[in-house]
C-alpha cells in the first residue's frame, strides 16, 4: 500500500516536471500534497487513535485535501457567467500559480482533516453501533 500511496503521489509531479515548469512551482506542487497527507498521516501514527483512524480514513482524508486545495482556488477566482473558465483558472491558480499563498495551504489542512474525522466518525458508529464494516482499503486493492 506504501509503494501505490508513494507513486500515486509522485506520477503528477513527474508529469508535471517535465513540462518544463519552474522548480519552485514544483515544489509548491509537492508543499500542498505534504499539507493535504500530514494531519491524516500523523493521526494515524497516534497509538490513543488506531481504532478509530483507519487506512481507508488516511486516503479519504488525503482526496478531501485535495479537493479543498482545488475548491479553494475556484472559489477565489469563481466569475459568475464564466463557469468552465473559473474552474480551470481556478485549479491552474490554487496548485501551479497561487506563489505560496496561504490559502490553499490552510485548506489542505482544514479539508483533510475534517473529511479524515468525518469517515472515521462515520465508519466507527457504523461498526459499533450497527456492526457494519467494511474490508478496508487495503483488502480492496
Amino acid at each position: 500500500l506504501l509503494r501505490v500511496a508513494v507513486v500515486l503521489l509522485n506520477v503528477p509531479l513527474v508529469v508535471i516536471g517535465t513540462q518544463g515548469f519552474a522548480v519552485l512551482s514544483l515544489f509548491l506542487v509537492g508543499n500542498l500534497l505534504t499539507c493535504c497527507a500530514i494531519i491524516p498521516l500523523i493521526a494515524g501514527l497516534i497509538p490513543a487513535l488506531r481504532g478509530f483512524i483507519t487506512e481507508t480514513g488516511f486516503v479519504i482524508g488525503v482526496v478531501g485535501g485535495i479537493l479543498g486545495v482545488t475548491g479553494s482556488g475556484i472559489g477565489l477566482l469563481w466569475v459568475p457567467g464564466d463557469t468552465a473558465g473559473s474552474f480551470s483558472a481556478g485549479a491552474n491558480w490554487a496548485w501551479y500559480g497561487n506563489n505560496y499563498d496561504w490559502r490553499p495551504f490552510l485548506a489542505a489542512l482544514l479539508c483533510s482533516t475534517g473529511t479524515m474525522v468525518a469517515w472515521c466518525a462515520a465508519a466507527w458508529v457504523l461498526a459499533r453501533k450497527a456492526r457494519v464494516s467494511g474490508p478496508g482499503i487495503s483488502k480492496v486493492l
